[in-house]
């Protein structure tokens, strides 16, 4: 079948795989066991207890914190040099970044004129360590709460203009939801795109 959703594809066919063959006589079991961490949650861990997986998901949607990514890094370094440098070009693919607070602020600095798609809370704080910069938020139009919200203006996505202002930049809090439709719709208006992938964790960064 020609699926487009991967989530419907792990729900037709993976989790049902096993209950699948299990039926048909099968048994079933882990190549290794690792009960204490998650490959997902705490990948250098699990490498460091025996898992013979790095699931390159992890390196592609922001799928652990920045202290993970520090420690399994530092682990490949040791450990698997040779996978570095793939680690390296997949989260440039996926516009994969782990941003300090300053880095993001520094990016978004030059630019006068600030969108924001998504992530409210942390817009707001972005923006109010740029008081001499002009915010916009940026919503669907399905889940719209405009006209402003405070001293903000708010636009649908249908209401944002065919080209953007020269000295506008455009700051996308990306889930794995909304990343990959969005991406080609707004680089097609916005020349400066920055992408962030779950800052909430970067809070104290």
């Amino acid at each position: 079948m020609n699926f487009t959703d991967v989530n419907y594809l792990i729900s037709i066919y993976e989790i049902r795989l096993t209950k699948y063959l299990e039926s048909a006589g099968f048994r079933w079991g882990g190549v290794q066991e690792v009960k204490e961490c998650s490959i997902y949650g705490n990948p250098c861990l699990s490498l460091r207890l025996g898992a013979p997986v790095l699931k390159k998901k992890m390196f592609r949607d922001h799928g652990m914190s920045y202290e993970n990514y520090l420690q399994t890094l530092s682990y490949l370094e040791c450990e698997a040099p040779d996978l570095v440098p793939f680690v390296h070009a997949c989260m440039e693919r996926h516009h994969l970044r782990y941003l300090t607070n300053e880095e993001i602020l520094e990016r978004i600095r030059p630019f006068q004129k600030v969108y924001f798609y998504g992530l409210k809370v942390w817009s707001y704080y972005l923006m109010s360590e740029l008081k001499d910069k002009e915010g916009v938020f940026v919503e669907s139009d399905e889940c719209y709460h405009g006209p402003k919200q405070g001293d903000w203006r708010v636009l649908r996505k249908s209401e944002l203009p065919s080209q953007a202002p020269a000295n506008s930049v455009l700051v996308v809090f990306l889930s794995k939801r909304n990343a990959g439709a969005l991406r080609n719709e707004l680089e097609n208006i916005f020349h400066n795109v920055l992408y962030l992938y779950d800052p909430v964790s970067l809070w104290n960064g």
